[in-house]
């Protein structure tokens, strides 16, 4: 047996799959099940836990999702050199002052935003989780290592 979401997709609330009774919290959950359907607490208790497991994989789904748009919003910034219009010399400064990224961070986003004007189809490995922004951040560093080179 499972436990369903509610319909609103709310992890704070269930449906029980035992009566099919709607939105029970969280905190009452396990009472209810505990009075209610006595003696199935323990797979209540392993489908709770594989919730939680399919919850967390929905969410990084979502954030490889959200991180790939950001790194094109970076680009874009970077690109047209918006950061100069809100007082800022750098995408780099934008990025660790008003947005609070650490310094490696903002230099990981900086580094994939402006490698993937030259390779599109990073936007697309770091959505489906092939590729990460340490991994990327890599690339572009011997990207622009192998230039410096050819240059000399």
């Amino acid at each position: 047996m499972r436990l369903l979401r509610s319909e609103s997709e709310s992890f704070d609330s269930f449906k029980c799959c035992y009566c099919n009774l709607n939105n029970i919290e969280k905190v009452d959950f396990k009472s209810h099940v505990m009075n209610i359907h006595e003696g199935e607490v323990s797979m209540t208790y392993k489908t709770y836990s594989e919730q939680l497991i399919i919850k967390l994989k929905d969410l990084v789904a979502s954030e490889r999702k959200i991180t790939a748009e950001i790194i094109e919003l970076v680009r874009e910034i970077d690109q047209k050199r918006i950061y100069l219009q809100y007082g800022h010399t750098s995408m780099f400064a934008m990025l660790t002052k008003d947005f609070g990224y650490t310094p490696s961070s903002a230099m990981r986003r900086i580094d994939a935003a402006r490698l993937s004007k030259e390779i599109p189809e990073i936007k697309e490995s770091l959505k489906t989780g092939e590729l990460n922004l340490s991994q990327v951040s890599m690339l572009a560093q011997a990207v622009r290592q192998k230039k410096k080179n050819t240059e000399n």
